[in-house]
C-alpha cells in the first residue's frame, strides 16, 4: 500500500507542478476570464485545457496498459528503456525548449485540441506518466492470483491508466484554476511582469532525474 501511495503522490506532485506552470492552463484561463470579464469563461478555459491534457496522456497510457495485459510482460523489463527515453527527452527539451511546429497548425481557439497536441509533442506528460503506471502494474501483478483471466487483467490495467492520468490532471486543473482566479480577481496583470519562472527548465530536469531513477531500478 505504501508503494501505491508513493506512486500516486508522484503523479499528484507532477500535476501540481504543471498546474503552476503558466503554459499549462492558468495563463490561458486568466486571459479568457479577463477578455470576457467572466469567471465562467475562466473556469471553462481551464477545464478545456486540462481535458485535452488528460486525453493526451491516455492516448499513450491506455495502449501501454493493454500491451502489458495482453503480453503479461513484467514492467521491470521496460524500465531501463523508458528511463533512457525520459533522459533523452529531457536533454532534447534543454537543447530546444521551444514549441514544436505542429502546434502552429492547431488553432488556439480549439483549446482542448491544442492542449492534447501539446501534451503529446511538447510537455511530454504522457511519457512522464509511464513510469508510475509501470510501478502500479508491478504492484497489481504481485497481488493478483496467477490464474487471473485476461478480461479481468485488461479491466484492471485500464483503470490504472485512467486513474494515474486523473491523479495528475486533477491537481493540474485545480492549481491552475486557483492561480487564474488569484490573478484575475486579486493580483492583476501587473503580477505577470513581476513574477516569472522558467518552469520548462525544471520540467526538463525532472525528466532527466526520473529517467535516471528508472534506469537505476
Amino acid at each position: 500500500m505504501m508503494q501505491v501511495s508513493a506512486l500516486v503522490a508522484m503523479a499528484v506532485a507532477m500535476g501540481v507542478y504543471q498546474g503552476v506552470n503558466p503554459s499549462m492552463g492558468w495563463l490561458y484561463a486568466t486571459a479568457r476570464g479577463l477578455e470576457n470579464r467572466s469567471v465562467k469563461s475562466l473556469i471553462d478555459g481551464g477545464v478545456k485545457f486540462a481535458w485535452g491534457h488528460y486525453l493526451g496522456m491516455n492516448v499513450v497510457l491506455l495502449p501501454m496498459a493493454w500491451l502489458l495485459a495482453l503480453t503479461r510482460l513484467h514492467p521491470m523489463l521496460l524500465m531501463p528503456w523508458i528511463g533512457a527515453t525520459l533522459m533523452v527527452y529531457g536533454l532534447l527539451k534543454l537543447r530546444s525548449p521551444g514549441h514544436p511546429r505542429l502546434l502552429n497548425r492547431v488553432s488556439p481557439l480549439r483549446v482542448s485540441r491544442w492542449s492534447f497536441v501539446m501534451a503529446l509533442t511538447h510537455c511530454g506528460s504522457p511519457l512522464m506518466m509511464i513510469s508510475p503506471l509501470l510501478g502500479l502494474v508491478m504492484v497489481s501483478q504481485a497481488g493478483a492470483p496467477a490464474a487471473t483471466n485476461l478480461a479481468t487483467t485488461l479491466q484492471g490495467y485500464t483503470l490504472l491508466a485512467l486513474g494515474i492520468s486523473a491523479a495528475m490532471a486533477l491537481p493540474q486543473l485545480l492549481i491552475s484554476l486557483a492561480i487564474a482566479m488569484a490573478v484575475y480577481s486579486r493580483l492583476g496583470l501587473k503580477a505577470l511582469t513581476r513574477y516569472w519562472l522558467n518552469f520548462d527548465l525544471g520540467w526538463s530536469i525532472i525528466f532527466i532525474l526520473m529517467g535516471a531513477m528508472a534506469v537505476g531500478m
